[in-house]
Order: structure tokens, then C-alpha cells, then sequence
């Protein structure tokens, strides 16, 4: 399950974005490294952080050639319709003020938001949905139908029950009160360690009608999924319709199901990320 959910990333982060990298497994390898240590290092492991930095410099001279060789095929007046060959074709890095690091950067952060985070998010919304049979084969009628929108509203609702990052760490820098106005305002110094618990706001009885209850057509506010405001992912537009597309092509598969054993159960094999999630289907 999970070699699906990491693929379909990594292709898109090629074919649409114009990043394809030297191979599959180096991809893999780089967003592995990367979103462990930014997104989920808070022991501050210096192995997963060693694994970081080398994944980065690594990106970083992959794309020092390969930047410069795709805007020269550009010039030549070889096609390019992607992200990074439209980018090129225009004056928007000029006008922005992106000198090559600046790009080098961007580009990079293309593949380090892609992949892990859309791999949790199908693996773990369809383990959520094959415990829920009523919902599961709503889901799946959705799918079979192409009701994008219905896999869609699935996909997020499922995901409130076992979110993706459920909870998100922060250090504040000045004085802050949290909630203020509020019963539960809560004043902080600066240097205060902020556990903001997204998992715990999707269940928040004074916010969320029957909050233990897998409802539809929830307000997208009632999600914390993608953040919020100006914290707001930026891939979410992306992860909008790639992640319920994933699930909705697993969900039409015919007599989908959890493998037996232990196979059929997520597993994290002590690290961040579900590394597996083995399904089975009936022959076509």
C-alpha cells in the first residue's frame, strides 16, 4: 500500500512539477529523510537529522545541473509543460527577486511536502474506512460512480479520526495569549514549548456537532488536515485532489479488503511514517 502511496507523489513530482530526480528509490529517499526530520525529529535524533542535510545537498547538486540544462533545452525550443519549465519561460523569478538558490530552493520543497504526508493520508483514511463497513462501502460506490467530491468529503472525515500530524510543535517567540476572551485563555512567555493538538480540535464538543460521529459535508473549518489561515499548506490545492484520487482508485478495485494477519494492519515499524498496509482484491 504504501509503495502506491509514495509513487504517485513522486511521479506527479516529476511529470507535473518538472522535478523528476535521478530515480525512484533516490526520490524515495529524499522525502523520507527530509520530512523525518523536519516534520517529526523532536527527540532531535542527529542521525535523522545527518540523513536530512545529505538528502538536501544532494537535491541541492542534482539541481544545480539540472535547472541550468532545463532552461537551456527551453532556449533550444524543446516543450516543457511543467511547474518548473513554465517558471523558466517566464520572467516571474526576475520579477520575484529568485536568484538560482532562491529557485534551487523552491523546487526542491516540491518533492519534501509530496510525498510521506500524501502517503499517510491514503493509507491511514482507508484504514480508518475498512473499520467502518457502512462507510466503507458508501466510500466505494462513490468511487465506482467517479463522485470525486463524495470520495473527497470520505477521504477528510475519515482522516479526523486518525489525522496525519495530529498534533503540530511550536516555540513562541513573544508574549501570547492563547484563546483570549475565552474561558480557556491561557497566557504565555516567550521560549513557551506550544503543543497545538489538531487531532483534539477535530473532536472539540463546543465546536463540532456529535463529534465522535463520521458525518459528511462538515465546514472545512471544522478540518485542520492542510492548517489553517496563514499556516495554511502550501500544497493543499495538490493534496485536495491527489489524495482522494489515490483512495478512490484503490476503492474501485474489486472486493478490496485488508490482507489476513498482521499484513492487513497498518504498520509504522517504529518510525513516523506507515510503512505498510498490505491490501487484497479479486481478479478482475
Amino acid at each position: 500500500m504504501s509503495a502506491l502511496g509514495r509513487r504517485v507523489p513522486v511521479l506527479l513530482c516529476g511529470s507535473y512539477f518538472g522535478f523528476p530526480g535521478p530515480g525512484e528509490a533516490t526520490m524515495f529517499k529524499w522525502s523520507r529523510a527530509t520530512q523525518y526530520d523536519m516534520f517529526h525529529n523532536l527527540q532531535q535524533n542527529p542521525r535523522v537529522h545527518a540523513d536530512c542535510v545529505q538528502a538536501g545537498q544532494e537535491m541541492h547538486s542534482y539541481l544545480a545541473d539540472f535547472i541550468p540544462d532545463r532552461r537551456a533545452a527551453l532556449a533550444r525550443g524543446e516543450p516543457g509543460d511543467d511547474t518548473l519549465s513554465r517558471l523558466l519561460a517566464t520572467e516571474l523569478p526576475d520579477v520575484i527577486g529568485w536568484d538560482e538558490e532562491r529557485l534551487t530552493a523552491n523546487i526542491m520543497g516540491l518533492l519534501v511536502g509530496a510525498g510521506e504526508t500524501t502517503n499517510a493520508a491514503v493509507v491511514q483514511a482507508l484504514d480508518v474506512l475498512l473499520d467502518r463497513p457502512t462507510e466503507f462501502a458508501a466510500a466505494v460506490a462513490a468511487a465506482k460512480a467517479q463522485d470525486h467530491d463524495t470520495v473527497a468529503n470520505y477521504t477528510w472525515e475519515a482522516l479526523r479520526f486518525q489525522p496525519v500530524n495530529p498534533l503540530v510543535v511550536r516555540v513562541s517567540v513573544a508574549p501570547y495569549t492563547i484563546a483570549k476572551g475565552t474561558p480557556r485563555a491561557c497566557s504565555i512567555p516567550p521560549g513557551t514549548l506550544v503543543m497545538i493538538g489538531t487531532a483534539s480540535a477535530m473532536h472539540d464538543g463546543l465546536q463540532l456537532d456529535q463529534p465522535e460521529s463520521f458525518i459528511l459535508g462538515r465546514a472545512e473549518y471544522d478540518y485542520f488536515h492542510l492548517g489553517f489561515g496563514a499556516h495554511t499548506c502550501l500544497g493543499n490545492l495538490i493534496s485536495l485532489e491527489q489524495v482522494p484520487e489515490i483512495l478512490g482508485a484503490l476503492l474501485r478495485l474489486p472486493g478490496l479488503r485488508r490482507a489476513d494477519g498482521a499484513a492487513g494492519q497498518v504498520d509504522f515499524k517504529g518510525g513516523p511514517f506507515p510503512e505498510s498496509l498490505t491490501l487484497a482484491f479479486d481478479p478482475a
